[in-house]
């Protein structure tokens, strides 16, 4: 049995691996995988308190997917409060019309009362359209105002 030598194996190893990649299609599994072109979310600010603190309603805007008839909004809302944190989660199910839409979603706090002053709101969606099923974020700084 005649076995294959070469001085540097690390090149041939190299030049095969390099082969069979080309050799694979990866094209359509990452159009699968990203988010359609206009397809997105966005927290606004300020935020409004409501009920004392006990939850502010903050203001996003989103675009869904080609094709999509709803989307799913999730939204947590942290606030430094002196050594601690206050924290809440929201969400809401609002419909698509193919353009960027606005709407506003209740974040209820799940410890202390949310104050007025800066936060940060991170916003998540669920989007399922033509071609596209997966998630978009947002995360930024936010004011809360009265």
């Amino acid at each position: 049995m005649n076995r294959l030598r070469t001085r540097h194996p690390a090149a041939l190893a190299l030049l095969v691996g390099g082969a069979m990649a080309a050799l694979v299609p990866v094209g359509s599994a990452v159009a699968v995988d990203s988010p359609p072109v206009g397809a997105g979310i966005q927290v606004q600010s300020p935020a409004a308190l409501l009920a004392r603190g006990a939850a502010v309603s903050v203001p996003v805007t989103y675009q869904c997917a080609p094709g999509d008839q709803s989307i799913d909004i999730f939204l947590r809302v942290v606030q430094r409060a002196g050594s601690e944190t206050i924290s809440g989660f929201g969400s809401r199910t609002v419909p698509c019309t193919g353009g960027v839409q606005s709407t506003t979603v209740t974040v209820v706090t799940e410890s202390r009362v949310f104050k007025k002053g800066t936060a940060v709101a991170s916003a998540e969606a669920f989007t399922c359209g033509f071609g596209f099923c997966g998630t978009i974020t947002d995360s930024r700084e936010i004011a809360i105002t009265r």
